[in-house]
Order: structure tokens, then sequence, then C-alpha cells
């Protein structure tokens, strides 16, 4: 049976729902699933007919925390299609090399709030082209979706100069990368820019959903200053001819489309894999500004906390306070900070705050000190 090419990703997964399913005993739900499976295995949509054989591998052979998973736990694993679709609708996951894999990837991983559910969804999807193709993926592929946290590997400041500075990579290219490594932006944000959204009159870069993509969550939306861009990128500014155009409304790197991007992102990836590290990824321009801004702060003042993380485009402090403010200790263990500051980015009440000073056993006599013991103790606990 040949399922209509034209067929949507929703309607897939509402195909294989066990929700709609007439049977109720687990083993005729488990039967119903695999021939919808199967039957949808002879689509001529390549990402359905990739997303079909990926949950067949999964019945087969278990996903990586278990041999026999429920039909719920693949179903779920599954309907990550619908963010691939999003991208691409007819996707095709098999003709992809593993430098065009990482771009897609770290694209779904923007696009989605949940990290913990979508990690153990591509970690299992990794698993299994892994196993069909016999190719082993790069070692930041895996590093970069199974950590809940900041990367552990990082692009140091002169490896940032060198590939930005270098002749093998193309002027587009160089712009790419000079804004995602002073701005510490997402990939697609700096992919998504107009030529409107370079305000030299201001001295503020837009970032901004338009017709080609939409921001990730609210405070996506937001300028950041000339002002904290160094000299070198304010320079290709100022001297680039298309940035003084008048048509205001240009892409900057061209077609918008996420094809473009993947392809785009994935010819940037190989350049710096191959001649900067193997084990690193232009996403990780991105944390590696973000951990610079942390230690460059001269003062603990809660305010510029919250400004850094706005520049970052986080949704809220908590999330930049988990990811990176850790930073802050690696190169200065103890600073003060206020019992206000500190109860606030424990996210707890002024009561539990006391009580868990009172219990901290330290020969610190320093009260401020001693919150940033807190700090880094809350830290290394949910590390």
């Amino acid at each position: 049976m040949i399922v209509n090419k034209h067929i949507s990703s929703t309607q897939f997964i509402d195909a294989i729902n066990p929700r709609f399913f007439k049977s109720k005993s687990k083993s005729k739900i488990k039967s119903e699933f695999i021939e919808q499976l199967q039957i949808h295995q002879a689509s001529s949509n390549p990402l359905i007919k990739e997303f079909s054989i990926f949950g067949l591998f999964m019945c087969e052979c278990g996903t990586r925390k278990n041999l026999s998973p429920v039909i719920n736990t693949i179903f779920r694993y599954l309907s990550i299609i619908k963010i691939f679709s999003s991208l691409d609708h007819e996707l095709d996951l098999s003709i992809m090399d593993k430098y065009e894999l990482t771009s897609t990837y770290e694209l779904v991983q923007d696009q989605f709030e949940n990290k913990k559910e979508i990690n153990s969804a591509l970690l299992n999807l990794f698993t299994y082209l892994n196993f069909k193709y016999e190719a082993e993926l790069c070692p930041i592929d895996l590093s970069t979706i199974s950590t809940a946290k900041i990367d552990t590997n990082l692009i140091w400041p002169s490896e940032a100069e060198t590939f930005i500075n270098a002749d093998y990579i193309t002027k587009t290219q160089k712009t790419f990368t000079h804004i995602l490594y002073d701005v510490g932006c997402r990939n697609i944000e700096v992919h998504s820019l107009f030529s409107r959204d370079v305000d030299e009159k201001v001295g503020l870069l837009h970032f901004r959903s338009n017709a080609y993509h939409r921001m990730k969550n609210f405070s996506s939306t937001r300028y950041f200053p000339f002002s904290k861009l160094s000299a070198a990128l304010l320079s290709e500014f100022e001297n680039d001819s298309f940035f003084k155009s008048k048509a205001k409304n240009i892409p900057i790197f061209g077609d918008e489309t996420y094809r473009t991007f993947i392809k785009f992102s994935s010819d940037t990836n190989k350049l710096l894999k191959k001649h900067i590290r193997d084990d690193i990824s232009i996403k990780l321009f991105r944390h590696t500004k973000a951990r610079e801004f942390f230690i460059n702060i001269e003062s603990n003042s809660l305010r510029e906390h919250f400004q850094y993380s706005a520049y970052i485009g986080h949704a809220n402090i908590g999330i930049t306070h988990k990811h990176y403010i850790q930073s802050v200790h690696e190169i200065n263990e103890l600073v003060e900070i206020s019992d206000a500051d500190t109860q606030l980015l424990l996210n707890i009440s002024f009561g539990a705050f006391k009580k868990r000073k009172e219990r901290l056993v330290t020969d610190e006599k320093n009260s401020l000190l001693k919150n940033s013991l807190l700090l880094l103790n809350a830290y290394k606990k949910n590390k």
C-alpha cells in the first residue's frame, strides 16, 4: 500500500496515536501500532518513511533505557516529526551527512521548550541512524544533545578569532560567525536577520520575528547594543555597502528557507571542525559568549545578571542561572552576594533561605561570602 505523498506529519501522528485505536488490550494496541507504522513505511514522503522505520526499530530493539518500552513512549518520541516537518515537510535524513544532521538537530532543539523530552527523543533517533547507516556521528552531536546544562566543550577566544579571520571561509560565513560570536545568540536568529535589523543610526542590532522566522519566545525579541560589539564587527557594518543599502527589507544571508539554513550551517560546521577542532560546533559560539558575559561582570549586581540574561534572549533569569551563573565562581569562587539577591537566585522563600543559611557548615565568618557558598552548593547539587 502506497501512502499519499502529501500526507502531513499531523495526519501521520494521528494515524499512529494509540488513543484513537479501537483496541483496548495492550497486545492488540501494540499490534495495531506496528501495523500503522508498516503501512506508512511505504510512504513516498522521505520524512514519514524514516520515522515509520524509526518507530519499528524501537518496537523491535527497544529504546536506550528500556528494551521493552511502552507504546506511548515510542509514540512520544515519534511525535517530534512535527518539528522536523516544520523545517521541511519532505526532509530526507537518509541523504544527510553528519554535519547536516548536527545542524538539523541543533535547530530542532532550539525550537523545543521541553529540553528533557526532546533530548531523549533525539538520542534515540541518533541510535537508530547510527545502527541503520553504520556511521558513527561526531562526539559533539551526542554531547550537545545529552547535556541539560552548558556544553563542556567551548570555543576559546583565540580559536574564534582564528576562524573568523581565516581565508578558507567566505565573506558571508565570516559575517555570520562574527555576529554569532559577538552577540552570543542562536544560529537561526543570525541567519534570519534583515538589513534593516542592523540599525546604525541608534546603534542597535534588532532580533525579531519576520516572514521567515518566528522568535523562540517573547524574550527572544530584543535589542543588542553596538557598544557591546567588537570594533572589527562594527567596521564590517561601516564599510560593507550592503548594510548601507536603501533597500532595508533584504535578508542579510540570502534565501531564508530552513533548507538553506541547514546547508549553510552544515558547511560552516564542516570548516570549523576541519580547521579548528572536531569536537566543537557553531552552536557553541552562543555558550562561549554567554560564559564570557558572566565572567566579565565586574560587580555582582542582580540587575547586571538580569541585563545579560536579556541580551542572551532567555525567558527568565532562572534559565540563565541554571546554565551560566557558575562561570562567575570559576574565576573567583567566593564573592559577596546580598541576602536578597541570593534568595532570588535560589528561587526560594526568605524563610527557607534563612534556614538553609543557618544549616550551612563552614568556617567562613563573612555573611555575604556564605551566600556565595550557598549558590555554589546549589550548583554542585544540580550539576
